[in-house]
């Protein structure tokens, strides 16, 4: 893949960047075939690479630098965004959230059921995290798949504990 050139001013068209596939290894879950046929490449990895993280300026909790998108060149995309960040996120975006993309896209192939989990809100996550901000998902399902989101009523910590501890998926 060869440097794509920049446009100086914020005015000018871009050309697209065509990104290699950005699969973080050994997740907690089997995937990656399909991600692999799609990118019409050679499944690499193993079979614990479920996951495609597009234009990522994230990188996987506790191990960095993994995640994080490189842009043909070299640089990260979290580099090239805090250089420039009025091109790449443009003046209102900045003004409201700085240089933070506030978006992680992935491509998943779950080669397994997923388990039950949370994202936290922001006020959660600044507080007990350390992170900037929580975590929303939003879900664009290519082929026939469940997904089950909240509960059924409302439930108290310590039920919610013994039900995740003892595996009750069909109780949740």
């Amino acid at each position: 893949m060869r440097p794509v050139a920049r446009p100086e001013s914020a005015g000018e068209a871009a050309a697209p960047i065509r990104l290699n596939a950005n699969q973080p290894p050994d997740r907690f879950y089997r995937g990656g075939e399909r991600i692999a046929r799609f990118r019409g490449a050679a499944l690499r990895g193993g079979d614990r690479v479920p996951e495609d993280w597009i234009a990522s300026t994230t990188s996987v909790r506790g191990q960095e630098p993994a995640g994080l998108t490189i842009l043909p060149g070299g640089v990260t995309l979290s580099q090239a965004v805090a250089d420039r960040p009025l091109w790449w996120l443009g003046e209102s975006h900045v003004r409201a959230f700085g240089r933070d993309t506030r978006l992680l896209v992935k491509l998943l192939d779950a080669g397994q059921r997923l388990p039950v989990h949370a994202h936290p809100p922001t006020d959660f996550a600044r507080s007990h995290l350390g992170a900037a901000h929580g975590k929303a998902e939003a879900w664009y399902i290519l082929s026939p798949g469940v997904v089950h989101l909240g509960l059924t009523r409302a439930l108290g910590a310590d039920e919610l504990r013994e039900i995740v501890r003892t595996q009750q998926s069909g109780r949740l």
